[in-house]
């Protein structure tokens, strides 16, 4: 054993010197070899640590120490770096792997070059190996002819493109490269002293940079650490934590997590030498933590039950949906439970309704599938709840699982498949035949009363069916009857017409009934098609339009006969009113008989009113038959009413009727036939004085209803008409027989020519009456537009 001054004298020296030490310890003499054996022994150990790869040649380029860094990267050819070993049979072996890619072709060249760069170094040399490792190889020769060679995994920095700037080997290599390592790194011996410790070691301890030092024991270490208040977790229980950190030291087993008082949490992981030293090996892991707190949160806050399983199946993370999601196994849902364990419980408890029979054979299926974790599947537990269970495995061979309660979801889709069955009963049971589409023109379905149209299709009626396919053999096997020679001129567009989704036509099938088709386009691009027997409709409508014909030609030689006979009868009229209009002026010599005069009289009056009659006839005929055309000008409304009522004061003057008007001013003109306008009003007019008693008023009044129209009213205090004659009094020949009205001659044609004159002007009629009261006539004509 060496002695404590000895030993805190070496942990002074760099490890370069070190190295020195080993090569020159090897020349010593007999009696110093045991010494230098335990020295070199507590030195291998402590560089075997070093993340770096290096190696030590002796002055005869061969192997003297490699550390396990080294020997990790050049696992491939470990045979060839045996103590005693040369490094040149080291470079053929890592040819003979091809384990040097810029090698491959040029094996001999890139061996000379590489012995002239190893024996003489003038800086680092990057090599890039098979497996796409990038090392950086940085040699050192020292005093005595021996070397050192370093080499770096510079990987990660060529991927990110970062160039490392070549330092300034020294002696003092090792040591630095010991330095800059990011992990706290101590080294005690087998007494348990600290020996040494690299730059960051000493910064995470740096409350107590002073008081442990060098040569300090582990125990002494610990205390300082808890005297300086870096150990909330040891306080009130000093000894006891002490006791426990101690056990741990002495006999490690795995990493643990020290948390600081300054927040900040260690990772700290020990190893115990075969030499008796121990390596102590901190990692600050404070931002891994937050961020790991972070996740743990964000799991926390999701609505699924979520879980996460180490390779071997044991139990890493389960936020508390998970444990509310299967509570009666709560207890061993907590770190390191195995999954299997979880099951097993799960289905001593009874909730795998699919469970059947076996239930070892039913564990180790289910194991088998947990362990493969590629499956998403619906399961339902005994108490009736579904779940969604996914499963998959992260890159590094943990398993993450999700549960989704999915009972709500189910309970929609099965009351879904229930509204869709009910809609496919109610579709099956309607009297229409129901044809569906997708929106690529393939049948989706159809209802046995589409097939009874159609039986000679019904056997190819199967989903999938494309549309063309139908229309064509619906015509091949005649189940519809067509009137076109083209028939592939039909077929293109009938296709072309149901891909429009708006057509409705008739169709003639094969046995004679008639269906009517109504095709329209769903909200998603598919084609629903109706079919509705038309059979009676059809017929109905052919002996309809043959009534139709017939009546029209009645009516046309109705309006014929009557216009024949207007003209046929004018003639005579005229005569008539001519010759007794003679008589009763007496214009060829007085009449000495008073009755003559009184009879000639009646007769020109009869005259008269037979012809009015039948200009009203003519008229009317004349409306029906299409035949009267309005010429519409700009028209002055107050000029034509005024014009209107002068034709019938003469009247009203015989039954003492006042006669008035009310018109707005600034009324615009109207857009009207002069002729007709004035026929409309002298019509309304007229009627008005026939059906008011004596002393009563007629009132006419004018005043713009909107922009595009001006409503005309004509008021009179006359007999009225009931409410159920108002249509009635609008037909023609439609004519009011009561105890008021039945007194006064017409035949009822005055009204109905009136309305269908308005109706031509594109205008509107209005009657309101009361009986015994009066009735108002009003007119809502169009008004007059310049830009029209």
């Amino acid at each position: 054993m060496t002695t404590c001054g000895s030993r805190q004298s070496l942990t002074k020296k760099t490890k370069s010197e070190l190295i020195e030490m080993v090569l020159a310890a090897q020349t010593q003499q007999d009696e110093r070899l045991q010494n230098a054996e335990n020295e070199l022994t507590r030195v291998y150990a402590a560089l075997d640590t070093i993340e770096e790869s290096f190696a030590i040649f002796d002055a005869d380029d061969r192997f003297v120490f490699v550390n396990s860094a080294y020997r990790d990267v050049n696992s491939q050819v470990a045979q060839s770096f045996v103590k005693g070993a040369r490094f040149e049979s080291h470079l053929r072996a890592l040819l003979e792997e091809k384990m040097v890619p810029s090698a491959v072709g040029c094996e001999a060249k890139w061996l000379v070059q590489r012995m002239h760069q190893h024996l003489h170094p003038d800086g680092p040399v990057e090599q890039i190996r098979s497996d796409g490792t990038v090392l950086k190889f940085t040699e050192i020769e020292l005093r005595d002819g021996s070397r050192v060679l370093m080499a770096e995994n510079i990987s990660d920095q060529r991927r990110l493109g970062q160039a490392l700037v070549a330092s300034e080997i020294t002696r003092n290599l090792l040591t630095t490269a010991f330095d800059e390592i990011s992990e706290g790194i101590a080294l005690f011996d087998e007494d348990d002293r600290l020996v040494q410790a690299n730059k960051s070691w000493w910064q995470m301890n740096a409350d107590i940079v002073g008081i442990t030092k060098p040569g300090t024991s582990f125990e002494d270490h610990v205390w300082n650490c808890i005297h300086a208040g870096l150990v909330p977790a040891a306080a009130g229980r000093e000894e006891e934590w002490v006791a426990e950190r101690l056990a741990h030291h002495r006999n490690p087993q795995k990493s643990f997590e020290v948390h600081r008082s300054d927040g900040r949490v260690n990772l700290v992981r020990e190893q115990l030498l075969s030499n008796g030293h121990r390596i102590l090996i901190i990692l600050n892991i404070t931002q891994q933590k937050r961020l790991q707190s972070r996740l743990e949160e964000a799991i926390e806050s999701i609505n699924e039950a979520f879980v996460l399983f180490d390779a071997e199946g044991k139990l890493l993370l389960a936020n508390s949906k998970f444990r509310e999601f299967f509570a009666p196994i709560k207890h061993l849902i907590v770190p390191g439970t195995h999954f299997e364990t979880m099951f097993r419980e799960s289905v001593r408890c009874g909730w795998h309704s699919d469970r059947a029979g076996n239930d070892e054979a039913f564990i180790q299926q289910r194991l088998k599938d947990f362990f493969k974790a590629k499956g998403t599947r619906e399961l339902k537990l005994s108490d009736g709840r579904w779940i969604l269970s996914t499963e998959r495995k992260t890159a590094s061979g943990e398993i993450v699982a999700i549960r989704t309660d999915i009972t709500e979801l189910k309970h929609r889709e099965e009351e879904a498949t229930h509204a869709e069955q009910m809609l496919l009963d109610a579709i099956e049971s309607i009297s229409e035949g129901f044809i569906l589409f997708d929106a690529e023109g393939r049948l989706m379905m159809c209802n046995s009363k589409y097939k009874d149209y159609y039986p000679l299709v019904e056997d190819i009626l199967v989903p999938g069916l494309k549309i063309e396919e139908l229309v064509e053999q619906t015509i091949k096997r005649k189940a519809i009857s067509i009137d076109s020679a083209d028939r592939d001129g039909w077929i293109q567009n009938r296709i072309r017409q149901f891909k429009t989704g708006q057509g409705t036509h008739q169709q003639l099938l094969s046995d004679g009934r008639w269906v009517q088709v109504v095709e329209r386009s769903t909200k998603s691009g598919g084609i629903v098609g109706i079919r509705t027997e038309i059979t009676d409709i059809v017929n109905a409508e052919r002996e309809s339009r043959g009534a139709l014909e017939f009546a029209e030609r009645a009516n046309r030689a109705k309006s014929e006969f009557l216009g024949n006979m207007s003209h046929e009868l004018r003639t005579p009229l005229n005569a008539i009113i001519g010759f007794s209009s003679v008589i009763s002026n007496q214009l060829y010599g007085p009449v000495n008989n008073a009755f003559y005069l009184d009879y000639a009289g009646d007769i020109q009056r009869s005259g008269e009113h037979l012809l009015t009659l039948i200009g009203d006839l003519l008229d009317i005929s004349r409306i029906e038959a299409g035949e009267v055309l309005i010429d519409k000008v700009r028209l002055d409304i107050v000029n034509t009413v005024r014009e209107s009522l002068r034709m019938i004061e003469r009247q009203c003057h015989e039954k003492n009727i006042t006669l008035d008007s009310d018109l707005a001013r600034n009324l615009p003109a109207l857009f009207a036939d002069k002729r007709h306008l004035r026929q409309i009003l002298i019509n309304i007019l007229t009627n008005a004085v026939k059906f008011t008693p004596r002393h009563g008023f007629i009132i006419i009044t004018a005043n713009r209803e909107s922009q595009s129209h001006v409503l005309i009213e004509i008021t009179d205090s006359g007999v009225g008409i009931a409410p159920e004659n108002l249509d009635l009094v609008l037909e023609p020949f439609g004519q009011v027989a009561d105890s008021l009205t039945r007194n006064h001659d017409g035949v009822g044609l005055g009204l109905p020519i009136v309305k269908s004159l308005i109706e031509l002007h594109k205008g509107e009629l209005r009657l309101s009456s009361e009986v015994g009261k009066g009735t108002t006539v009003a007119l809502l004509m169009p008004v007059y537009d310049e830009a029209n």
